[in-house]
């Protein structure tokens, strides 16, 4: 057991599963923030739960010291009584144990969450501590608030964690999310090496559908690498591909978390913050002059990584020393020889070698990438031919042929 005063010397997190709906705050109160309204919500396994909601302004996430924000799913919701028993109740202490340490995040550790009022039901929850030697830290505080108001608009894609709730106390933010079993991508290259197209193109399709959706709202996620990107349930190559069932069925099933170094953007805006992981940044990124296309180089990196079982400019006796990171990614070839992409087909190829477009002009967009031939090949579920992907991507030729 955990108590609030051992949470608050606990050090910042992250993590995630599914149980209680995720959520959204409904409106204010008679116009008052800060005011309590209580909902019963349902789960999505049809078990009913109350919850105790904070009523918020649009504009802001900020709790009082002590007190729970919970977002729930609008169509699940009825109002009730005050005098029904809440859940969660007024610290995340009282509402969850803390269990074993998950991994490292932006700004904070994540944890395992298990649940008081429903046994067995597990989450994740990243605790971000406010103050930094003591003194409170705005920077950190700005942020974390930023990630979570990120996270509750991407919360219509399910590939995206699912936010369950936020607690907020003056020393501390913890948020609470799904809890994804089957750790992250960074983990699954170091069991399996690499990845089969299959599983890579729909890697490549989930975290496209966050990432299209980012760049839609305006959103860079600016971290993109395999540790940001967990799997929904541990998985099993050699069960999965021993299967006989006939039906199509998810290959990998992706949450994107760890929205921490995301940054918002106005429509033709570029950002000159350097931020991310050094080996994944894009050519513009150097130049401090870049916008949302960088998560798309990013990605591309990743993808050679995930086919290939390597990063395309370095190995591990590589010099990666800062000056030769930058001019790797400014000036050296990308590869697609060696034995490691004999057997990979060229659409493979051809869907990285567009993303890894130096000019972000040119480079392909998240959207265009969920209409390539390679994607729509392993992912497509509504039967959407060659054909249609040729026509789908007329605007991408369109613009290449502008630029060349």
């Amino acid at each position: 057991m955990t108590d609030a005063g051992s949470l608050r010397s606990a050090r910042a997190s992250y993590g995630q599963q599914n149980s209680y709906p995720c959520c959204h705050v409904l409106r204010p109160v008679k116009g008052r923030a800060g005011l309590c309204r209580q909902f019963r919500v349902s789960s999505l396994q049809g078990v009913s739960v109350k919850i105790s909601t904070l009523a918020l302004s649009n504009r802001s996430l900020q709790a009082r010291p002590g007190q729970v924000q919970c977002f729930a799913q609008a169509d699940k919701l009825e109002e009730r009584g005050a005098d029904d028993q809440l859940l969660p109740r007024d610290s995340f202490a009282d509402s969850f144990t803390l269990g074993e340490l998950l991994g490292i995040g932006s700004f904070g550790k994540v944890y395992r969450a298990v649940s008081k009022a429903q046994p067995g039901q597990d989450f994740a929850v990243k605790i971000v501590p406010k103050h930094r030697e003591g003194v409170l830290d705005e920077r950190i505080a700005r942020r974390i608030h930023e990630e979570i108001e990120t996270l509750k608009m991407l919360q219509s894609r399910p590939e995206a964690v699912q936010l369950v709730g936020v607690f907020e106390d003056k020393d501390q933010v913890c948020i609470v999310t799904e809890l994804c079993l089957g750790g992250d991508l960074e983990h699954f290259l170091k069991d399996y090496g690499s990845m089969t197209e299959a599983e890579a193109a729909h890697a490549a399709h989930d975290i496209l559908q966050v990432l299209a959706e980012c760049h839609r709202q305006g959103i860079c996620y600016a971290d993109v690498k395999p540790a940001n990107f967990l799997l929904k349930r541990p998985y099993s190559r050699q069960a999965h591909s021993s299967s006989d069932s006939s039906a199509p069925s998810r290959v990998l099933e992706i949450r994107v978390g760890d929205f921490g170094c995301s940054q918002r953007l106005q429509k033709k805006e570029k950002l000159n913050k350097r931020t991310g992981t050094p080996l994944y940044m894009a050519p513009e990124l150097f130049m401090r002059y870049y916008g949302v296309e960088s998560d798309q180089w990013a990605l591309g990196i990743m993808m050679y990584q995930l086919l290939s079982g390597h990063l395309p400019f370095w190995d591990e006796q590589s010099d990666r020393s800062p000056f030769a990171v930058m001019s790797a990614i400014l000036s050296k070839e990308v590869c697609y020889t060696g034995p490691e992409w004999e057997g990979i087909s060229d659409s493979a190829k051809n869907f990285v070698a567009s993303l890894l477009d130096r000019d972000y002009n040119s480079r392909m967009t998240a959207a265009e990438a969920l209409e390539h031939p390679w994607i729509t090949a392993h992912c497509n579920e509504d039967g959407c031919s060659v054909a249609n992907n040729v026509v789908q991507l007329k605007g991408r030729n369109l613009r290449l042929s502008k630029n060349h």
